[in-house]
Formats: structure tokens, sequence, C-alpha cells
């Protein structure tokens, strides 16, 4: 098939007595091409993805946030995938599904984490740091914090 082949030609080939594969052919290609276009747009949205980051009132340490957008974004990523993972036609793209799907659950998993630990140490951080009191009347609990607010702080200087 080039620039010069003609309708006849087409006709020629009896494609009219094929129908059924024809349409099953056709319906898998475009299929595939929607989960191709899937894929590709979110290599391009996962490349460009940045966190947000908020300064803790006290100590000024620069915190991650997720924005919801972000999230939002995540979780709707994490849907298309199982999607088209349960499509009958994912046969030639099951590997980079299977990555995305890992990938997108763990910065899930990973943003939970970071996101309870961040709140943990808040919270602990205003008890501890912030109360004379507290510390006096606790000074085991007030010691191990303190391992744990410089664990803590090594940890998101990194960033």
């Amino acid at each position: 098939m080039d620039e010069s082949t003609t309708l006849a030609d087409l006709l020629a080939l009896n494609l009219h007595n094929f129908e059924e594969e024809v349409k099953n052919i056709v319906d898998k290609a475009v299929k595939e091409s929607a989960m191709e276009k899937t894929l590709k747009e979110l290599d391009t949205t996962w490349s460009s993805q940045e966190y947000e980051f908020e300064l803790h009132p006290r100590t000024g340490l620069q915190l991650i946030k997720a924005s919801e957008e972000l999230i939002e974004i995540l979780e709707d990523n994490q849907v298309q995938l199982q999607n088209i993972a349960m499509s009958k036609y994912i046969a030639f793209f099951h590997e980079e599904v299977e990555y995305w799907q890992n990938k997108l659950f763990m910065a899930d998993q990973v943003l939970a984490s970071l996101g309870e630990v961040q709140r943990t140490w808040s919270h602990l951080e205003s008890i501890f740091i912030a109360s004379e009191d507290i510390r006096k009347n606790l000074p085991e609990d007030a010691k191990r914090f303190d391992k744990i607010d410089k664990d803590f702080k090594v940890t998101i200087a990194i960033q």
C-alpha cells in the first residue's frame, strides 16, 4: 500500500469477507493506541511534578507538603492504571503498566508516611521543645525526643 493505492485495490483484498476479524483488529489497535497515549501522559506528568514546601512556624524547617492537586493527580493516575490493567488488550503494555503501578503506589505510600512523620514530629516538638515544665517532669522522654528531633532535622535538611 502506498500513495497510488486505489479503492479498487482495497476491494481486491476482499476485506469485506473478513469484516469481524477486521473490526477486532481495528478495535484492538484503537485500545492499544489509547493505552500508549495514557502511558506517555503519565511519563510527562510525573517527570514535571514537584513537591511544595511549607515552613514550620517555630523552627523554620521546610516540611514537604503534598498539594491537593498532586494527590488528585496521583489518585486519578492510579485509577487509570487499574482500568488499563483490567483490559484484555494489556499484553503489549503489561510490564510498563506494572512499572507505573508500582511507582505510583510507592509515591503514595511515601507521601502518606512522610506526612505522618512530619505531623507527629510537629506535635511532639511543640510539647517537648516549647514547654520547659514538660521537659522537667518527663526528663527521659525529653531526652529521647531530643535525639529524635536531631535525627529528624538532619533528615529534613537532606532535601
